[in-house]
Parts: structure tokens; sequence; C-alpha cells
């Protein structure tokens, strides 16, 4: 009598049930064979077909890709093993088997993503909009940065401001100083937290160590909360087990560009395999250009020398210092005791140091960052934590428009917990998880100021999504996650609602509602520090966290540069000044003068300041809120055309804005009839008789003198103030600065994309993406009387076409041509 070992999960096995199939088992005496269906990457792929070829009989394989297949035919028999995307394999099995491994190989197009639902899936069948660049391509693509492969995508936009930097834009508002898109690198998360920000350089991601790079796009907090409202882009990196061996690149480019890279990989026994990689590069950046009157007006707001906000030493600095370097080392440990549980120690750290493009500016950093992360996969669990710090101590930044120095120390840490399993004969497939994230900084005062003993960072949410199989072709989708934003004291809960049918093996069409929140960076809700230097007053930059108010009816004025109530100029304050004047230039006796500065102190009352707007009050800063509605294809047409079509609209609002001014400045339209009234008022007209004068005469000598600063040539009042908000630090003069919440926007949007496989090495593409509308001109803030303009810093339209040739040996070639509206 055979014995067969029957694989049964734990919460499923009962004694009852168990001595049952023992007994089915032997009374049928089935050719039974198990094992398990994984991709060409170790993957299992859950719900593969394996049917005895010639018959109905068969199975499916679990959510690992495990099987069991018992049938009454006897060996040798003949099974068809296929999935979704894959090619058909057809094996001939003599004899029962109990640990087959088959492996198939995907079609063209047809590939294993983990971004879209955080668990493997085909591209084919996700939830969302999803473009995969694999490891074949990334190695035919010639680029100094990893950011750059993507420009090709359908639907993604790469705005380069340096040459080592620039922002991936999908379906959100890009920045040059904040981007929409969640950021990834083996599933952490390296846009920095303080600033909503990515430097490539302080990551030593490399196209060598890539394996593939996935892009989901649009809003995906259900799934990775607040902070996703434009999509996720993952770049995920070769594993040791899978690709062993020793690689070096070296390149070369026009600014100067040079890079080298290594990689090392080993497998040391059956459970144990590493590997070492590091980078290099070096470049020279895009330079002003000193006879362009723009350039050179930019250049000359440079501040010299740099000095420490700290201590207030100069610092030595090459001001602008348009060369940049990064380098950077990682090392990966991984532990596989059995072939569904591997564990990733993993450590390494990123320097980029250069000039650094910011909305307040240019700037200067050469600071590091250090990271580590433990990361396991076990069957269905996947947990992580991980740690990065940014150590930019003073002297290591500054900008160059106030000519101090900032220091940012910050450490974030972040932990994943995750777990997959099936309900309801495998027709339920749940996804259930949580995370935590907390990002701590000193800046020493140079950033966040009077906010640098409450700055701390924490985001805590939970989420789940569930995919039900309504029948063999339609599939429901519904996700929730709810977080906890502990800095704004709010909690958002961001939902997913889809239904994707699958017309055919190779099409599915998907209908999906998808909301996000986007939630302000450090730097918007703690920020409090000036951002240039006018000589006169600071321009300043208010936190985020607190309401804006200007109750206290403060103001500055440039001509006396002093702090009033309402920025009123005290009447003796600017007789004075004329008086001053009038000595200097010779036109009056010095026995007048004197007679002049001693009734000063009878000049009493003020010249009332009049606001040329009115103040910008504020609510602290919220989340932003994005819902969007899509409508998308992806499918292969004729085993060779690999199509993707998406159709949404999205409606936002409280979307961020720039640091916008608040404050208006002041003017002073009755200066001079104020000051000339009260000349007339205390002069003594014997005394001025004396000298040729009348009371009249010398008020209408003041008047002129002081209009000659409060109006320009055409009698237009001149702004000579600024009324201070209640924000604003006390005992100097600011021109305030803050990020504000926009109203509402909506608007419409395309991405087509095509490629044809000639053959396996050639392939020709094209995509286009139009948005309805990308600039408002006027846009309402919210709560406020207050319109500002709104880009989403993204062409309207952008069309590329282009060919690649990647054999699996050889000379590489790829040529692209890419049309970009305005």
């Amino acid at each position: 009598m055979k014995l067969v070992h029957v694989h049964l999960k734990l919460w499923k096995l009962t004694s009852l049930l168990f001595l049952f199939f023992i007994g089915l088992h032997v009374s049928l005496a089935q050719s039974i064979v198990s094992g398990q269906v994984v991709d060409d990457s170790n993957f299992g792929l859950p719900g593969a077909n394996i049917l005895v070829k010639g018959t109905t009989e068969g199975t499916y394989a679990d959510i690992d890709g495990n099987f069991e297949l018992s049938t009454n035919v006897a060996f040798p028999l003949d099974i068809d093993v296929s999935f979704v995307g894959y090619l058909t394999k057809t094996l001939t099995i003599q004899q029962p088997m109990t640990d087959l491994v088959i492996v198939l190989q995907p079609l063209p197009g047809y590939d294993v993503v983990v971004s879209a639902s955080r668990q493997q899936e085909m591209v084919q069948i996700a939830p969302a909009s999803v473009s995969l660049l694999t490891e074949r391509k990334l190695r035919s693509d010639a680029v100094v940065d990893p950011m750059l492969s993507l420009r090709n995508l359908p639907g993604v936009d790469i705005a380069q401001y340096s040459v080592g930097g620039g922002q991936i834009n999908l379906r959100g508002k890009s920045g040059v100083f904040q981007t929409e898109t969640f950021i990834i690198a083996d599933y952490r998360n390296i846009v920095i937290p303080s600033l909503g920000f990515l430097v490539f350089g302080q990551h030593p991601i490399d196209m060598l160590d890539l394996e593939r790079i996935e892009v989901v796009k649009g809003p995906a907090s259900a799934l990775y909360g607040p902070g996703v409202e434009a999509g996720v882009v993952h770049f995920i990196s070769k594993d040791p087990f899978s690709y062993p061996g020793t690689s070096v690149s070296i390149g070369a480019g026009n600014r100067r560009q040079f890079i080298t890279s290594f990689r090392h990989a080993d497998i040391i026994s059956d459970k144990f395999a590493y590997k070492i990689t590091g980078q290099y590069r070096s470049a020279r950046d895009f330079e002003l250009d000193p006879n362009d009157p723009d350039h050179a007006e930019r250049i000359a707001g440079y501040r010299t020398p740099i000095v420490s906000a700290i201590t207030g030493e100069p610092i030595e600095a090459t001001v602008p210092d348009y060369d940049q370097k990064s380098y950077g080392v990682t090392g990966t440990l991984a532990y596989r005791p059995n072939e569904n549980t591997t564990l990733y120690a993993i450590g390494g750290f990123g320097v980029y140091e250069g000039l650094f493009r910011t909305s307040q500016g240019e700037a200067y950093v050469g600071s590091g960052r250090p990271f580590a992360q433990l990361r396991l996969n076990s069957g269905n669990l996947f947990a992580q934590v991980f740690w990065s710090k940014i150590n930019s101590k003073d002297g290591e930044a500054f900008l160059y428009n106030t000519g101090l120095t900032t220091v940012t120390i910050s450490d974030q840490y972040e932990a994943q917990l995750q777990y997959n399993f099936d309900l309801k004969n495998d027709k339920i497939d749940l996804t259930a998880g949580g995370d935590f994230r907390l990002v701590t900084t000193d800046t020493k005062n140079t950033i966040h100021g009077r906010f640098e003993d409450d700055d701390d960072y924490t985001i805590l949410g939970i989420y789940a999504q569930g995919k039900y199989a309504l029948s063999d072709k339609l599939e429901a989708i519904a996700a929730a996650r709810v977080d906890r934003f502990s800095a704004l004291k709010e909690t958002s809960i961001s939902p997913r609602l889809g239904l994707s049918y699958q017309s055919s093996p190779s099409s599915t069409f998907r209908l999906t509602w998808n909301k996000a929140f986007g939630a302000p960076s450090s730097l918007n809700l703690f920020g409090d520090t000036p951002l240039d230097d006018t000589g006169s007053f600071l321009i300043y930059l208010l936190n985020g966290k607190e309401p804006i108010s200007f109750n206290n009816d403060q103001g500055y004025n440039f001509i006396t540069q002093s702090i009033t109530q309402g920025g009123n100029i005290p009447l003796a304050s600017i007789y004075g000044l004329v008086t001053s004047g009038l000595a200097s230039s010779g036109q009056f006796p010095q026995d007048l003068v004197d007679y002049l500065f001693s009734i000063t102190p009878n000049f009493n009352g003020d010249t009332n300041a009049v606001p040329t707007s009115e103040p910008v009050t504020r609510s602290p800063l919220t989340l932003s809120e994005s819902d969007m509605f899509e409508f998308g294809y992806k499918g292969i047409i004729k085993g060779r055309w690999a199509l993707n079509a998406d159709l949404y609209y999205i409606r936002r609002k409280n979307i961020l804005s720039a640091a916008l001014p608040i404050a208006p400045f002041l003017i002073y339209p009755t200066a001079g009839n104020d000051l000339g009234a009260s000349v007339i008022a205390n002069t003594d007209p014997d005394v001025l008789a004396q000298y040729g004068f009348t009371p009249e005469s010398l008020a209408g000598i003041y008047s002129n003198s002081i209009e000659a600063f409060t109006l320009d040539e055409n009698g237009v009042p001149t702004a000579l103030g600024l009324l201070k908000s209640d924000n604003s630090p006390p005992g100097v003069g600011t021109y305030d600065f803050a990020y504000l919440n926009f109203d509402k926007v909506d608007y419409w949007g395309i991405d087509l994309g095509i490629e044809y496989f000639v053959n396996d090495d050639l392939s020709l593409f094209g995509n286009l993406t139009w948005l309805s509308k990308t600039l408002w001109q006027e846009l309402s803030i919210a709560n406020s009387d207050l319109t500002a303009p709104l880009s989403l810093n993204t062409p309207d339209k952008r069309v590329k076409l282009g060919v690649n040739y990647y054999p699996q040996k050889g000379f590489y070639y790829n040529a692209a041509l890419r049309f970009t509206s305005d």
C-alpha cells in the first residue's frame, strides 16, 4: 500500500478529513503529482492551471504556486501547465513525483509585479495602471541615473532640473522641492521625509544592480498611506541567490559626467548568499550665464561669504559651486532557510555633494545618508523595519540667497507588517497590514526655528485589500486604509473600489476609484526660517502647523527701519529725517538748522500706513485630497502587440501651494500732507521770517522732500513698509511667506501605450499622454478671497516614439523621439 502525503492548510485539517482523504486515495489508487509552479525569478504563480492532456482532469496552484494533481490516467502521462501571460508548458511525467518544480516563461509584455497590491500578481491583472521595466530592458538603456530609464514610459514625465537631480511626475503635481510620487527601493521609502523630496545621489541605486522598476500610476493611499497622490515608483534590486557573479561598469558623458560602479554577489551555501554594490558619479552641473540679465540678477543675489547660522563664523565655500559628485556602498546578506522564507539584512550609505535647486533658490548640500534594513518574506508574511539618517552638519549645507548654513540631523524609522490569505475556497484573496513611520529632526534652529522641540513627524496606518472572484472572468477589488497623522492631529480614510474583467487570457479591462490624501512635509509644517536677506528686511517662511493671523497690527517701515503699531510712521521721525537731509545739503543756514532740530519734540502723531491688500489669514495646513476615476485596458493582441490604454478623471482639493506672500506691503499716501500740516502747526512764523520763509513755504519743502520717497514720478504711492503677521519673529522686519491650501481643481487625462515585438530581441514602441488642463492662472486659496496660479508643472501633451533592440548577448541599441507641448 502506498503512503500519500497530503498538503492541507493547518486550520482546515481535522482528523476526520485526514482519514477520509487517506482512504479515498488508497481506494482509487490514483496517479499523484505534486510540486510548485514558478516564474523565472522563482516566484510562485497562484492559480496556475495544471491539466492532464486530452482530459478534463486537473487542478489549480494555491497562493504560493503549490499544487497536487490526482488523476486516474496511468503513467506516463502528459500535463499542460498554463498561467495568464506565460507560455503554456507541456511535460511528460513518467512516475509519481512530490517535488516537481515547473518554471514558466512570460509572454512578451507580461511579468509579475508587487507594487500595485503590495503582493505578487501579474501586471496584466493588477488593479491599477502599471508599467514595468524588466532587467533585460534596463540593461539595454545607457543612462547614468536610474530615474532617466522611466522617460519613455506612458504617463511618466521626468523633470530634470540638474545633471544629477529631478522629479518623477506621474498623475500629480510636480514641484522643484516636493513630490507627490511615492518612491521606494526594495520596499524602503527613499523620499526625504523632512522635505518630501528625493536626492538620488544619497541613495546608491545603480543600473548594474536593478532587476526591475515598477511604476503604479494614480493615487495609492489605500495601501501606502498619505502622500501617495500621484503614484508609486519601486526600484527592485537583484537577489544574490538569483544573480550571483561580478560586474563592473564605467561610463562618461557631457557636462564632464563620469560614472563607475561594481556589483559582486555570491552564494555561500544553499541557505546563505550576499552581495556588495558601490558606485561613484561626478559631473559639472548646468551653469548660470553671467551675460544673461536674468541669470546675472540671480548671481548678484548670492551672499558671500557663507556664514554659520550657529556660530556666525565664515565658512570656506565656492559660490556658486557647479561641481557635483555622489558615491555610496550597499551590502546585503540573504538567509533562506527554506524555499518559502528569505530574510534580508541590508546596510549602506550614500553621499551627495553639489548644487541643490529648491523653490527657495539655489543651495549647496554635501552630506551623507546611511541606512539599514531588515526584511522578511515568509510564505504569505511580509515584515520589515528600516532606518535612515540625514546627517547634514553645520557648514555642509547652505542657501546662496541668505548666505547662511542650514543643519538637518534627521532620523527616519519605519516598520511594515503584512499578511496575505485566502477565504471562501480561494475565492477571496485578502491582504492586511500596517505601517509605522517616525521622523525626528534637529535643525539647530536653522530651519525649524521656534518649533525645534516640537517637530516629530509620525504616521500610523492599517490597511486591508480584498479581491473577490465574482466569476471566472470578473473580479471585484475593495481596499481601505486608516492613517493617523499626529503632527496635524488628523485621521484619513483612503478607500479603493474596482472591477477587473478578463475578456480573454491576454486582455483585461478595469474600472477603479481611488481616494488618496497628501501629507505636508516637515518643512511645510515646521519651517520657521529666513529665505532671503534683502539688507532692509528678511523674507521669512512661516510654519504650517499654526493658524496665521494679523491681530496684533504690527508693521515695519523701510524709512525708519522700525516696527510700529500698524506700520505707522511717527511724524517726528520723518521730520527729523528730512531735516537731516536739508542740513547735509547746505541749503539752510546753520542757525535755521539748529532751530528746526530744536522743535523736533513738538511733532506728535503719525502718518498712517495703508495696506496694499488684505492680509491673508490661514488655518493650519490640512491634508490634501485626490479622487481618481479610471477606466483602463491592458492586453496582448495576436501575441505581438502589447497595448495599454487609460482614461481617467481626477478631482482634487486642498493642494499644497508653493510658499506664497501673505503679508501686504504698506504705503503712505498722506505722508506729505501730514508732515506739511505739522510743520505749519509747529514752526514760529517770526523765526522763519528772519530767513525768508513762511510756515507754508517751509511746509512745501518738507512735503516735497518726503513725497520723493513715498510717491513715484506719477504720484502713485510707493511701498515703503510691510505688515507683520502675529506668527513672524518679533523685533525684526519680515516679508512673510507661507504654504497655503488651494481650493479645488479637476482635470481629465489619457495615457496610451503600444509596443510591437518584432521578435524576441527587437521591439517598436509609441505612447501618448494628454491632460485637459495643467495651469490655472487664478485659483482660489481655500477659505480665502486670495487667488494664485497653480501649475502641475508637466506638459499637457507628450508623444514618444522609439525602438529597442536587446538581444540576450551582444550590443544593445535604443533610440527615442519625444515631443512635449509648452
